[in-house]
């Protein structure tokens, strides 16, 4: 049957309509052009319309005068690492345009150096001040045993001659450095400042953070400016340099996100109060706070406040961009590409200059759909994060399947060197730990890493067994109570019965925490059915998880939250089997609100009928999102990872917030405060817990992971001995913390106090007579670092570069990536777009599917023997490893 005219007029308007694609362009610096093409990538993959939008990475200055070219600009925004300068601002706002900064994220100019740790002095650290940074810039310095550096640095031994490196060509770095040179030490620099300089004779040059990292690295005592991630993820010593309050820090152990917040907060503020002023006076050196990190640089988009005569499809695609920019998505993203992300005071700023821009009377208002919005989600103008592409969903199936295959190859290759080193020699050095799982990928990581880049043969493995038979292995049984493994672990502390038959035993033990984690609770109300977060106190979830409240609609949960339209039953989900996160979370119910709660409390309890069960942290993320209505507890990182919803939780301090919102860290921080966790790591721990806890930001269900480990360790063989040292410090170090919190362990991060507390800890280990400590090369120590006692970076297993180029290939299929190769690697695409094109077909073939997956892995490994650029997640391998380069006993 023909349609009707109105019918017809209709299809013919909507096709119409179809036919025009949105556009958005922007152009300028190239430090977050990988950032802004990934995102670009994800909004076009979740759109239900089709949309345009590029970037081009031109440099800031560029990027500016595109911005202000014609009066009218070549693009709908620009972005710069440093401000417009006052010359742009003037051309532009000239014509009458208003143009607003947007800070879209923070990075720190970091100093690194390649003096060798053992030539440091006792401190480890090189400290310097700025005005001797700026003599050894200027060349007035020129040596490392100069007096004024000496003064600052006691007991340090290089006297060697002072390489300083510099950028060959403009960039905001050079910018920066020589700008916070000027600032704080015009008398000592007496050079000019700004994004190319004339820099003295005998400096060198490099190009790029990449040709700086490798310069320092390559040559000994050199000292160069880089961009801090980069830095870090080149694994370069750093400089601990003196802030404004007179405090030694490096850009790991500052807040760089301080600076930021000091200068919102200056009187007169150094941030105007108006984003559409002058901001090119704007620089946040040398402020004021104990944390604050002294050349920090606030990357901008600048965008027109007045869009009313911007194609209306091109100003709503702007505001959907800058508003995922800004969102945790896109600040998790730019940290992930070695930016800082925003402190909350920045980002309500950013809320605010957003909220000003006019926008064209038609222009479409584009929202996200982060969990399923049924119907609404539907819409034309819905960016939803259900919608994906094939090419995004294989490059996920592709890690995941490579991960699988990953774990085989290594567990293959650790039983082969295991046979291996028994037949070839008697002197395997072994260790050997059990305990809770929750780490447990972290610790084999981190035992594969250190065998691999050992000279001796090590064989060290863990078991994963859980916290409670971990506790019993490493207690002993008696009547010796001699530990059965060489460390134990636990996400809970010894209990005092088992503390108390190990000390009667003669033994002492510590407890060392090395990662943090929060329980946090999630739920699966309709999103369209709650304005912003679901908030509860601990008694309103005591209520909930006991089933005294069964309803959404329930008058105390509307109470606090009186937009929620839910009237639903509610759906109780708990874990089936003992965990630490259902004692944490009911120990904390106990403990906060014992009226409303059961009075049950453990790794596993008897719920109210009524309720549901689930196995693992997955399983209870899977029945929260495929039961709507339902709510339970989850270890966050998982929550999260989930993309599951969260509870808005009220902490001791009234404050509502989820475990995103919350400072993980704080809670162990005021609980070594309140000394709650105790002064001595062999004390008692058993009464540890760390809910409730004050603070603003704090998150009242915070776990602690520990290591436990007998403190007189001189009955062990003492090769064994040093090992053990040295695999907990690897664990407490920059690169063992940032395997920790990576996506496939979840942890957070311990914060600079539990860091130091460890460290005293440590120190109160006694170690055999004459045991050589195990030390770490990453820089080339010529002679040391071919010491039998080396843990070296320079010395890898052909497995883990296998590994390596893998990851690295799966991150080329990521669009942002092609812009990292060159030309020859350009010519081996097509063979690896066959790869990526077997691996399709063996994911989806039938019978011998599995084994054409297995080949086009294969080729996918093999198709290029050329290294690429590594990703962020692989550089942070690369960070400052633990341990000196001198040889001592604890």
């Amino acid at each position: 049957m023909a349609p009707s005219l109105a019918m017809a007029a209709l299809l013919a308007s909507s096709a119409l309509a179809h036919s025009y694609v949105p556009e958005l362009h922007g152009s300028g610096t190239t430090n977050p052009s990988r950032l802004f093409w990934q995102l670009m990538d994800l909004m076009e993959e979740r759109s239900k319309e089709l949309i345009h939008m590029t970037y081009r990475a031109t440099g800031s200055s560029v990027g500016m005068a595109e911005f202000a070219a014609g009066g009218v600009g070549l693009n709908h925004f620009g972005s710069g690492d440093i401000p417009l300068t006052s010359s742009w601002y003037n051309n532009i706002t000239s014509t009458g345009r208003e143009v607003l900064h947007i800070p879209f994220a923070l990075g720190g100019i970091g100093v690194f150096h390649s003096v060798p740790t053992a030539e440091l002095g006792s401190a480890g650290a090189l400290n310097l001040t700025g005005c001797v940074l700026a003599k050894i810039f200027s060349r007035t310095i020129t040596v490392w045993n100069d007096p004024e550096i000496i003064a600052l640095n006691p007991g340090m031994t290089a006297s060697a001659a002072i390489k300083v490196v510099h950028r060959i060509r403009g960039s905001s770095s050079t910018a920066g450095f020589t700008e916070y040179l000027q600032t704080k030490c015009g008398g000592s620099w007496g050079l000019s400042s700004g994004s190319t300089i004339v820099w003295p004779t005998g400096t060198y040059e490099a190009q790029g953070s990449g040709g700086m990292s490798d310069f320092i690295a390559q040559n000994e005592y050199s000292i160069g400016y880089i961009d801090a991630g980069h830095g870090h993820a080149a694994g370069l010593g750093e400089v601990a340099l003196e802030n404004k309050d007179g405090v030694y820090l490096t850009t790991k152990q500052a807040d760089i996100g301080a600076a930021a917040i000091k200068a919102l907060s200056a009187v007169p503020a150094v941030i105007p109060a108006n984003p559409s002023d002058d901001f090119s006076a704007v620089n946040l050196y040398d402020l004021e706070g104990p944390t604050t990190w002294p050349i920090t640089m606030i990357s901008y988009l600048y965008v027109n406040k007045n869009q009313s005569t911007t194609d209306p499809e091109s100003a709503g695609l702007l505001m959907a961009f800058m508003r995922m920019l800004l969102s945790d998505e896109g600040q998790n993203l730019a940290v992930n590409n070695l930016f800082s992300k925003l402190p909350a005071e920045l980002l309500t700023y950013d809320q605010n200059a957003l909220d000003s821009i006019i926008l064209p009377a038609d222009a479409p208002t584009y929202t996200f759909e982060t969990s399923t919005q049924p119907l609404n989600g539907a819409s034309d103008t819905v960016i939803s994060s259900n919608r994906r592409s094939y090419a995004e969903y294989e490059r996920s199936a592709t890690i995941a399947d490579l991960e699988t295959l990953q774990a085989s190859v290594t567990a293959m290759e650790a039983r082969v060197a295991e046979v291996e080193s028994v037949q070839a020699t008697n002197s395997v050095i072994q260790l050997h730990g059990g305990g809770t799982t929750n780490p447990s990928k972290l610790f084999w990581q981190a035992m594969d890493l250190i065998a691999e880049r050992s000279r001796l043969t090590l064989h060290m493995t863990y078991r994963a067994i859980g916290s409670s038979t971990g506790q019993r292995e490493f207690e002993g049984q008696a009547p010796s109570y001699t530990s059965l493994n060489h460390f134990g672990s636990g996400d809970i502390p010894m209990p005092k019965e088992r503390y108390d038959s190990i000390k009667a035993a003669g033994r002492t033990m510590l407890h060392i925490p090395f990662a943090l984690g929060g329980i946090g609770v999630f739920h699966s109300v309709p999103s369209g059915a709650i304005s912003g977060d679901l908030e509860t106190t601990p008694c309103l979830l005591a209520q909930i998880f006991s089933r005294k409240i069964t309803k959404w609609n329930d008058q105390r949960i509307l109470d606090l939250n009186p937009t929620l339209t839910a009237t639903s039953d509610i759906k109780v989900v708990h874990r089936v089997a003992g965990s630490s996160s259902t004692a944490g979370f009911t120990e904390y119910l106990q403990a906060v609100c014992p009226e409303e709660w059961i009075g049950l409390t453990g790794s596993t309890i008897a719920w109210p009928e009524g309720t549901a069960s689930a196995e693992g942290s997955g399983g209870m993320a899977d029945y929260i999102a495929t039961h709507e209505g339902a709510i339970g507890y989850i270890d966050a990182g998982h929550g999260v990872d989930a993309g599951l919803a969260e509870v808005a939780l009220q902490n001791k301090d009234g404050v509502y917030l989820t475990t995103k919102q919350a400072d993980i860290g704080a809670a162990a921080r005021e609980g070594l405060t309140a000394n709650v966790i105790p002064a001595s790591a062999t004390d008692d721990f058993s009464a540890v817990n760390l809910y409730n806890l004050p603070g603003p930001t704090t998150w009242p269900i915070t776990m602690i992971s520990y290591i436990y480990v007998d403190q007189d360790l001189r009955a062990m063989r003492k090769e064994t001995a040093a090992l053990l040292v040295y695999f907990i410090q690897f664990i407490l170090s920059d690169e063992g913390q940032a395997i920790a919190t990576n996506k496939y362990n979840l942890f957070s991060k311990l914060p600079v106090e539990l860091e130091s507390y460890n460290a005293v800890a440590l120190s109160t280990l006694l170690l055999p007579a004459g045991t050589t400590r195990f030390t770490t090369e990453f820089l080339t120590l010529p002679y040391a670092g071919a010491g039998t006692y080396v843990i070296s970076g320079k010395r890898r297993s052909y497995a883990e570069l296998e590994r390596e180029r893998t990851l690295d290939y799966v991150y080329d299929l990521q669009p942002s990536a092609a812009e990292e190769h060159d030309d020859d690697e350009h010519k081996h695409q097509d063979t690896y777009d066959k790869a990526v094109l077997g691996l399709a077909l063996g994911a989806a073939g039938l019978g011998l599917g599995g084994l054409a997956l297995i080949i086009a892995i294969i080729t996918l490994i093999k198709v290029n023997s050329k290294s690429v650029p590594r990703s962020a997640e692989i550089q942070a391998r690369q960070l400052e490893p633990p341990g000196s380069t001198t040889k001592s006993s604890v």
